[in-house]
Parts: structure tokens; sequence; C-alpha cells
């Protein structure tokens, strides 16, 4: 049987906040897993993903010591 083959996304910052500030990780985990994606990033999308969640409005939600594991690990 052939290996289902990968879709490769870049997922928008705009997402990844959202996704972030939602309590239920479980769905989008399964979909990752079940759809057997890869997921790609660049430097500049990982830079700003650390700008706009540090903004004032989403400090309340992250830190930088909460970002740290999600863009170095």
């Amino acid at each position: 049987m052939a290996a289902k083959a990968k879709h490769k996304i870049v997922i928008d910052t705009n997402l990844w906040i959202s996704f972030l500030l939602t309590s239920d990780y479980s769905k989008i985990d399964r979909f990752f897993l079940r759809e057997n994606i890869v997921l790609l990033f660049s430097q500049e999308l990982i830079d700003e993903f650390i700008e706009v969640a540090q903004r004032p409005k989403f400090r309340k939600y992250f830190s930088l010591g909460t970002l740290s594991p999600l863009v170095i690990g």
C-alpha cells in the first residue's frame, strides 16, 4: 500500500494567533495528523508571529516565555 502523500502548507500569523487563543487544540492537532500535513515556516513568519503576539492587546494571553517553546521547539 502506497504512503499517503504529504501536503505542505504555510499558516498565516493571524491563523496561528487565532488557533492559540482557542481552548480546544485537539481538533486542529487531529486534522494535522489525519491529513498527513507538513507545516512550513520561514524566519520571516516566525519573526512576524513573535512581533504580533507581543502587541499590547495580546500580552494578557502570551508572554515571551510562553512563546519561546513554540518557536524554538
